[in-house]
C-alpha cells in the first residue's frame, strides 16, 4: 500500500524519500562505545587544564544517552501535512513511526560527575504532551510518558548498581548485566530488573503499577515478590499490593508506541491521562458524560483527531480553545 501510494504521485514519492532521510539521520544505527577509552581521554584532558579551569565548580559530562522527544501535532497545517500518510497506518506502521520524527526537540537535561564515587548522574524530563525516548550507553532503551521526570545514576566502572529514580511513568527495556543491577526507585516502591522489559507507573496521587512484558522483575528492596511476563502489580490507596496474572501487557503498554488503549474505562477517570498526553485541560460541562465508558484506541500523535474520536465515542460535542477542551452534550442528546 505504501509503494502504491508513493507511485501514484511524484510528490508522494518525494515525501516518502524525505521521511527515509529524516529517519536515517535522526535515528542512526546503534554504535559501540569504548567507555574506558573515553574516560581515559577525559582524565587526560583534565590533567592538562589550567588551574583556573580545574577549580571550576562543576564539570559537564560527556553525553551518556541519546534522547528524542515526540509531541502530538497541534496545528491544522501539521495535520494536513501528515493526514495522507496517517491513513496508511494499519498497513505501514513504519511510516507512522517516521511521522513522529516531525517533532524532534532538545530536551532539558542536566548532568554531573561524582568523582568521589565514580558515578554519573543525569536528569531527563518529558513535559505534558510529550513522549521521550532515551537510549542509554549500555543499550538499555527507555520510553518516558508525559509529565515524567527520571534521574539516572550510573557507575563509571564495570560493576556497581544502575539506579534510577522515577516520578511519572516509564517503560524500560533493559540490557541485563548481573554485575550491574538495574534498580528503579519511586515514591511508592522499588523495582529490580531480573532480565526483562517492564513499565513502572508512579504518578503522585495515583495508583502505583508495574507491568511486565517480557522476562521477570522483583518488587521491593527485599525482592520478595517476583513478577513474570503478563503480570500486573498494582498498589492502591489502601497500600496493599495486588498482583494479577495473565494480563494483556501489550495493551497496557501501547502508550510506549504512541497509542492509548482503553477497555471500558470511565471517561472522568481518563481525564488526567488525556491531559498529560495531549497537553490540554479538559472540562466536562455535562455531568452525564463523567460516567460514560470508553473502549478503543487513540493515536497520541494527533491531539485534534483524538478529541474528535472521543467526542464520537461519547456521543458528545467538544470545543477547543487553545489548550482548553470542553466536552458537552447537546440539549437533544441529554
Amino acid at each position: 500500500m505504501v509503494r502504491a501510494w508513493a507511485a501514484a504521485d511524484p510528490g508522494h514519492a518525494a515525501e516518502l524519500e524525505a521521511l527515509r532521510r529524516a529517519w536515517s539521520s535522526d535515528f542512526p544505527l546503534e554504535r559501540r562505545v569504548d567507555v574506558d577509552a573515553a574516560w581515559r581521554n577525559v582524565a587526560a584532558s583534565m590533567r592538562t587544564l589550567p588551574d583556573t579551569a580545574r577549580s571550576a565548580p562543576s564539570i559537564e559530562p560527556a553525553p551518556s544517552a541519546r534522547v528524542h522527544v515526540l509531541r502530538p501535532s497541534r496545528t491544522a497545517g501539521q495535520q494536513r501535512r501528515w493526514s495522507r500518510i496517517a491513513g496508511l497506518a494499519a498497513a505501514a506502521a513504519v511510516v507512522v513511526a517516521a511521522a513522529g520524527v516531525v517533532s524532534r526537540y532538545a530536551m532539558h537535561r542536566s548532568g554531573s560527575i561524582d568523582l568521589a564515587s565514580s558515578r554519573t548522574t543525569h536528569d531527563y524530563a518529558a513535559g505534558a504532551g510529550e513522549r521521550a525516548l532515551v537510549d542509554l550507553a549500555d543499550g538499555t532503551h527507555i520510553v518516558l510518558a508525559p509529565a515524567t521526570h527520571l534521574r539516572v545514576s550510573l557507575p563509571s566502572g564495570r560493576t556497581g548498581t544502575r539506579e534510577l529514580t522515577l516520578d511519572g511513568e516509564a517503560m524500560f527495556t533493559v540490557t541485563h548485566d548481573a554485575s550491574r543491577p538495574f534498580v528503579v526507585h519511586s515514591r511508592y516502591g522499588t523495582t529490580v530488573d531480573v532480565g526483562t522489559s517492564f513499565a513502572v507507573r508512579a504518578y503522585a496521587g495515583e495508583a502505583y503499577r508495574v507491568v511486565v512484558r517480557d522476562g521477570r522483575v522483583a518488587l521491593g528492596d527485599s525482592a520478595t515478590a517476583v513478577l513474570v511476563a503478563g503480570d500486573v502489580a498494582t498498589r492502591g490507596t489502601d497500600g496493599a499490593m495486588h498482583v494479577a496474572h495473565g494480563q494483556d501487557a501489550a495493551g497496557l503498554l501501547d502508550w510506549s508506541n504512541g497509542r492509548l488503549t482503553f477497555q471500558h474505562t470511565r471517561f472522568a477517570d481518563l481525564v488526567p491521562e488525556l491531559e498529560r498526553w495531549y497537553g490540554v485541560h479538559i472540562t466536562i460541562a455535562s455531568p452525564e458524560l463523567r460516567d460514560r465508558f470508553v473502549t478503543g484506541q487513540l493515536d497520541t500523535e494527533s491531539r485534534d483527531e483524538a478529541m474528535r474520536a472521543l467526542g464520537r465515542t461519547l456521543g458528545a460535542q467538544h470545543v477547543t480553545e487553545g489548550s482548553r477542551v470542553t466536552f458537552s452534550l447537546s440539549s437533544s442528546a441529554r
